[in-house]
């Protein structure tokens, strides 16, 4: 979550599938009408293989209206780490 130029840490999981399945669960919990709106994939230096299970898990388990996929910064990446993976979305 990023509140007010501040990067806060929503919750901490071990392994791959985890993380995704944790991000995919407050996306739904949280997003504004997700069917309609867009999703935005944002990366490190992640692997392509789990960019593509990301957006694969998001496409099925959200069907937002379409999927966009960027790249982090090093702001970001310095505080999160250079393998970190966000997804945005319109909340609440």
């Amino acid at each position: 979550d990023v509140s007010d130029g501040t990067v806060y840490v929503i919750s901490k999981t071990r392994g791959e599938k985890a993380a995704i399945s944790t991000v995919i669960s407050k996306v739904a919990e949280d997003a504004y009408d997700v069917e309609n709106n867009e999703i935005v994939i944002v990366h490190g230096s992640n692997e392509p293989e789990i960019v593509e299970k990301v957006i694969k898990e998001v496409k099925e388990k959200l069907n937002p209206k379409s999927v966009y996929v960027g790249k982090l910064g090093c702001s970001i990446t310095n505080n999160a780490g250079p393998q970190a993976i966000g997804v945005l979305y319109y909340g609440k």
